[in-house]
């Protein structure tokens, strides 16, 4: 694991889908993260993962290169994928038949 740019770190998909370069925030601390840049499962590289999967992913902030795990954010904090209308668009165009009514749910 890294603290530093790039973060990789364990996580475990809570709900939906994790998928390779989406943001990552935590809207309680108004904290933009970064973008997923490599997903591993079983340290096997992967594009996405669904809910209950346990991975390890690398998290990139070229904005902000400084930010560090376990000073400005830890394992206590939630993380989110920041959805906004070009994200929705880009999952109805590409992804929309590998997402479920649960997914879309997730969205709205």
């Amino acid at each position: 694991f890294n603290k530093k740019d790039p973060i990789v770190i364990g996580v475990e998909v809570v709900e939906g889908t994790l998928r390779l370069n989406t943001m990552v925030c935590i809207p309680s601390l108004s904290l933009d993260v970064g973008r997923i840049t490599r997903i591993e499962i079983n340290h096997k590289e992967a594009t996405s993962a669904k809910k209950g999967t346990q991975v390890s992913v690398r998290i990139a902030n070229e904005a902000n290169p400084t930010l560090t795990y376990g000073r400005q954010f830890d394992h206590s904090n939630t993380l989110y994928s920041k959805i906004n209308r070009a994200s929705i668009d880009a999952c109805k165009e590409y992804f929309k038949e590998e997402m479920t009514k649960d997914d879309w749910n997730l969205i709205i």
